[in-house]
């Protein structure tokens, strides 16, 4: 180890570095300049601001001492890797390095479609971003003043910037922004300038490497008891991972952050075989792993030292094992990193230092599992460890300081419980293993194939899995759920507080600390316990201001649902309650009966206070490139799963063939612990359908200006991708699907020849096509079958592989119905239906609506004979049938439900098919158990009723 490389000299040089990967950041700003005018010509530009700003930054060379080159000079320099590569300065050689290896997703080809000011996705989905040159102005600003200080802050900026500018106007490679660009050139760079100086060879290392530090955060997350115990743990582990990512990208700047998600970073760093093995002299000669793992423990909440993580998580580690160079050889980040998500684990040293020289018979902190309950009185009395109880505390104290003030949120489960008192917990997934490993970008097209004579040269047609074009694919996959938390908040109602003042009488009259300071405790208000949360009449803000609403309690349930369960006005109710001592309980959720606390009697004036419009029923948990957790009430769960459905035929429309969506719905009472939905939630992520073999029955080309009728969900697309489209027919059994595929691309002009390709289940060559190509990187599913064809060269009797997407639901009656949810095979063992095709699934909303639409006060059928209906149904397939699945496909079996249906009480409107329901189908409905789901679903679990 005498002549391994010292972390020293990387943290006594991290200034030149630091200064001098500002030119791999920016090295193709002025690529802005000409978009942004294009775009909107009315905003003002100045690049000469950008330029004199760059040019009085000359970082200064690590290795030689020298500063004769500014910024500006660096980056019209490397920018040209012709040029960089005869630089005397091996940093702006290193700048053409990374510019080129960055760039391969820009092929040097004929045949390419027009510039264009539309912005794509990876996956065909185009918008006009908005021009944010006064956000590169703010970065440079900021780098020329706080660079050491502010980085991470100034480069937000770039960001946002970036993320609005195409690094290649002309489709179909108008899908990477320059943000992908600087960050892939800006890694590289910054990994083979730390190569440099480590070593001290100023010659230009071309290889690098990933390293991961990994854990099962979403296990971590999800296996809280509160949803402030959650969001603490989240809180612990973005804070964790920021310590880490400012460790190796600005202490020891030898690396940079290009992937995470709820499971951890990944990073690109230099070429070398015992990277984590490297020592600093001047530390102790700690390992670069022991500095990273003195990082992560050192993650907490409201930067306080005492709510460290410290050993309650130890990451894994994983560096590549080989080098690669980002052309002949992809960074394995797909394959590699993401496959497997290492188990969690604890620092055994660190858990036995919890409970030295304490009695055997002390009890285990019921959140973290890991320390002693207490030593403090009120987390003795939660059965909490102090340290989970304050971190419990903070969350619920930021909380109160907030509401009020415009702050939307909220963190109780029973606020976000519809009028029955139900929760609905929203997951999704996207499956990106063959994505992120590069297999499937070879499945879209970069030339239009019918201009290509050899088919199989896939070089000259596909797109190439370009580490840029790789990140924009996952980064696309996180903003789509991003976007869809604000289009979820954006569909749900506001609702009100309400704050009772008063004054609190200890039970115990020894007790002289009194209520916890935003504790949750039950307020018995006619027999029944109502959560509210304390905040004491000292209450101050983060500046010491004091609270306006403070030395009383606010109610932190649904007042509809209060209002429907006292069957009157809560509010009025309290109201009449004034002056009266009501009994104040410990919550029964922490192992034992909620023992009386305190009374509190409400003041008689201003004692009730009612807040109009101030929390938004819904709780983000994640929105990660693969993972979405929220949430949400109820009632509201299967509108917002149609939203997403339409959001995802929108924008992936064109590929969702092979990028199959797959959501899940977990119902449940407001008093369901949380471990138990979330646990439900996590086993819905792990639903996933094979690749099935579907029969093209036909493929028709639609156009808007022909008075083609398009659905109502794409309408908002009619001028642009879907003023034409393709409607392709797909069989699968006896499932079968309509699928819309966008004709064009989203300026409503350019026919897309690049996007929505299928594999056809062949192996032989598609001779009579116009658009089809072979890709050298296989057919995931089946390498036999290599073929792609374009979706709009479809014909009758084709047969292709297609993913579909689905949706699945449980409702949580009981703790231990969540072990009931697994997969087999695709398939929701134990049930006949789940999960449903998203396609699907909306039909069970017909067919409810269809039952309870009234006519004169009265509904299709009343509830009585639809619970009558749906009884005989279930009954016979069980008494029929050994094998549900079995009733399928029998004939008796349906004509008996067809005879249900006809022999019915219709109150009105007969199912002939006036309406476009008939007999038939309702017995089609019935046999394939849909019936039965969307009664259960709509009047079991949602609680609708033909009264609405």
């Amino acid at each position: 180890m005498s002549n391994a490389p010292d972390l020293k000299v990387l943290r006594k040089k991290r200034e030149e570095i630091l200064k001098a990967e500002l030119a791999a950041w920016l090295h193709d700003w002025q690529k802005t300049i000409p978009y942004w005018k294009k775009i909107d010509s009315s905003t003002p530009i100045e690049p000469k601001k950008v330029a004199d700003i760059l040019n009085g930054i000359s970082p200064t060379d690590p290795i030689t001492g020298s500063t004769s080159l500014s910024l500006k000079v660096m980056i019209e320099t490397g920018r040209d890797p012709s040029r960089a590569k005869k630089d005397p300065d091996w940093r702006v050689k290193l700048i053409g390095v990374s510019h080129d290896k960055a760039h391969m997703d820009k092929p040097e080809i004929a045949g390419l479609g027009p510039a264009s000011k539309e912005l794509s996705t990876p996956f065909g989905y185009e918008i006009i971003p908005q021009p944010s040159f006064d956000l590169l102005i703010q970065f440079v600003q900021c780098i020329q003043k706080d660079l050491l200080e502010k980085r991470a802050k100034c480069l937000e900026n770039l960001e946002k910037a970036f993320q609005n500018a195409i690094a290649d106007t002309r489709k179909p490679i108008n899908e990477v922004t320059l943000w992908s660009w600087a960050i892939s050139a800006a890694s590289l760079w910054k990994a083979g300038s730390a190569m440099v100086v480590l070593t001290k060879n100023n010659s230009v290392f071309a290889s690098w490497r990933l390293l991961s530090i990994r854990t099962d955060g979403l296990g971590y997350l999800l296996s809280a008891n509160s949803i402030p115990d959650l969001l603490a743990r989240k809180e612990l582990l973005t804070d964790a991972w920021n310590r880490v990512q400012t460790l190796l990208e600005e202490e020891y700047p030898l690396g940079l952050e290009v992937y995470r998600d709820e499971n951890g970073p990944v990073f690109v760093v230099p070429d070398i075989d015992n990277l984590l093995g490297l020592t600093d002299s001047d530390c102790n000669t700690k390992t670069l792993r022991e500095l990273i793992l003195e990082a992560f423990r050192q993650g907490t909440v409201k930067r306080d030292p005492c709510l460290a993580l410290a050993g309650e998580i130890v990451p894994h580690f994983k560096l590549d094992k080989e080098a690669w160079d980002g052309q002949s050889k992809l960074p394995p980040i797909g394959k590699d990193h993401l496959k497997e998500i290492p188990p969690l684990q604890s620092d055994p040293q660190w858990v036995a230092e919890q409970w030295y020289n304490l009695p055997k018979s002390e009890e285990g902190c019921i959140v973290c599992g890991l320390r002693p309950q207490g030593p403090g009185k009120k987390a003795r009395d939660r059965k909490m460890c102090d340290v989970c109880e304050k971190r419990r505390a903070d969350r619920a104290r930021e909380w109160a300081v907030n509401t009020g003030r415009g702050f939307l949120s909220t963190i109780w489960l029973d606020e976000v419980a519809d009028r029955h008192g139900r929760i609905a917990l929203l997951v999704g997934t996207f499956d990106l293993d063959f994505w992120l490993d590069g297999t499937l970008a070879r499945s879209l097209a970069v030339r239009n194939p019918e201009n290509v004579s050899d088919k199989t040269k896939t070089k000259d047609i596909a797109k190439n899995p370009s580490f840029a074009r790789l990140r924009r694919i996952w980064e696309t996959t996180r903003k789509f759920w991003e976007e869809t938390l604000k289009e979820t908040e954006q569909g749900l109602r506001k609702r009100p507080h309400i704050f009772l003042k008063g004054r609190v009488i200890p039970a115990d009259p020894t007790d002289k600390e009194g209520l916890g300071p935003y504790h949750a405790y039950e307020l018995e208000i006619q027999g029944r316990k109502v959560a509210v949360l304390w905040v004491p009449e000292d209450a101050t803000d983060d500046e010491g201001k004091a609270l306006e609403y403070r030395g009383g309690f606010w109610v932190i349930e649904n007042l509809d649902y209060l209002d429907n369960v006292y069957g009157r006005s809560f509010q009025n109710l309290v109201q009449k309650l004034v002056g009266q001592p009501l009994k104040v309980y410990e919550p029964t959720e922490y192992g034992r009966p909620g023992q009386e606390q305190a009374t509190f009697t409400m003041a008689q004036e201003n004692s009730v206070q009612y807040l109009e419009n101030t929390y938004l029923p819904l709780i983000p948990i994640l929105a990660e490139p693969r993972t979405f957790m929220a949430l949400v009430p109820a009632e509201s769960a299967f509108k917002i799963v149609k939203a997403i459905k339409t959001k995802y035929e929108r924008e992936m429309g064109k590929v969702r063939n092979r990028l199959p969506l797959h959501l899940g719905v977990v119902f449940a009472g407001r008093k369901m612990p949380l471990r138990a939905i979330m646990d439900a939630g996590r086993r819905m992520l792990r639903q996933q359908t094979k690749p099935l073999v579907w029969e093209a029955m036909c493929s028709a080309r639609r156009q808007i200006d022909k008075g083609d009728e398009l659905p109502e969900e794409f309408k908002d697309d009619k001028e642009g991708q879907f003023k034409e489209w393709y409607e392709v027919t797909l069989r699968n059994g006896n499932h079968q699907i309509t699928w819309f595929v966008p004709a064009l691309m989203g300026d409503g002009q350019t026919p897309d020849h690049w996007y929505p390709y299928v594999f056809l289940a062949s192996p032989d060559e598609p001779t009579d096509r116009r658009r089809y190509y072979k890709t050298d990187l296989g057919n995931p599913w089946n390498p036999a079958h290599p073929w792609l064809v374009h979706a709009g060269e479809l014909q009758p009797g084709d047969k292709i592989y297609l993913t579909p997407a689905t949706v699945d639901f449980e409702f949580l009656d009981y703790n231990i119905r969540r072990f009931e949810i697994y997969y087999e095979d695709g398939k929701h063992k134990g049930t006949l239906t789940r999960p449903y095709l998203l396609d699907e699934f909306p039909v069970l909303e017909k067919i409810w609506r269809y039952l309870t639409e009234k006519q004169n006060d009265r509904p299709h059928l009343s509830s009585s004979q639809i619970f009558a209906i749906r009884n005989l149904i279930e009954t016979k397939r069980e008494e029929w049938f050994e094998k549900p699945e079995d009733s399928l496909t029998d004939e008796n079996f349906k004509k008996f439900c067809k005879d249900l249906f006809f022999n019915a009480q219709w109150n009105w409107g007969k199912p002939d098919g006036s309406e476009g329901i008939t007999y038939e189908k309702l017995a089609d409905w019935a046999v394939r158990g849909w019936f039965t789901d969307a009664v259960y679903l709509f009047h079991h679990v949602m609680k609708e009723s033909d009264d609405k």
